[in-house]
């Protein structure tokens, strides 16, 4: 109504968000496109920093990101997906994060990723305690027929020796990533969900996901 559904899903959003405060419950987001940059088409196109391609429109994504910090306390976890990658986002302002969003590898392989879905474990609280990732290993091989052979990826606290997944914790893992080469590399790999053949680093081959080297 009006041709405006950006506006009017945000504001139901903000309405939704304020019923669950007012009686104390706590929420999650699940949605397909997350805000933030567009790495894939930035890629394409001139990189970074000139040429940063937007996920969403100027306007919904600084109406997005106030709802989300208004509500940072009943926000607990949020969820996207559409980049097929294993991935997350911190939102809010430099150093001034008020949450996250969890990006969840996809099942199809358009991307060139391992097929891919994620078992997430609750916390009692009402956040995220862990989250395992089942792939397929095979995929070359499994386009031609073969059967598929899922395996497991270390969990998220396994990997990457965190107590949990919060803001806390990932402000951590972005910052260990961002300085260290080796943790970034291990960070490529799961973000691939494995598939190494997406970044051809040399330090990336015999790497498995915990970090140990086969």
């Amino acid at each position: 109504a009006g041709g405006e559904p950006a506006r009017t899903t945000l504001n139901w959003l903000r309405t939704q968000l304020d019923r669950a405060r007012q009686i104390g419950q706590k929420v999650w987001l699940l949605f397909h496109i997350p805000p933030g940059t567009d790495v894939h088409a930035t890629l394409r196109g001139r990189g970074c920093p000139d040429g940063i391609v937007p996920m969403w429109d100027e306007d919904s994504a600084d109406a997005f990101a106030a709802i989300a910090q208004q509500f940072s306390d009943t926000i607990t976890t949020s969820f996207a997906g559409h980049t097929h990658r294993d991935e997350f986002r911190l939102t809010g302002g430099h150093n001034l994060h008020d949450g996250f969003i969890m990006g969840v590898p996809a099942l199809s392989p358009v991307y060139q990723q391992n097929p891919a879905f994620q078992v997430f474990l609750l916390d009692p609280g009402g956040g995220i305690a862990d989250s395992s990732t089942y792939y397929i290993a095979n995929l070359d091989a499994a386009a031609k027929g073969a059967p598929p052979d899922w395996q497991t990826e270390p969990s998220f606290t396994r990997a990457w020796l965190l107590p949990r997944i919060n803001l806390d914790t990932l402000e951590a893992l972005d910052a260990r990533i961002s300085a260290d080469r080796d943790a970034g590399t291990r960070w490529l790999l799961r973000n691939g969900v494995s598939r190494t053949a997406l970044w051809p680093l040399p330090e990336a081959r015999g790497l498995a996901p915990d970090g140990v080297r086969r």
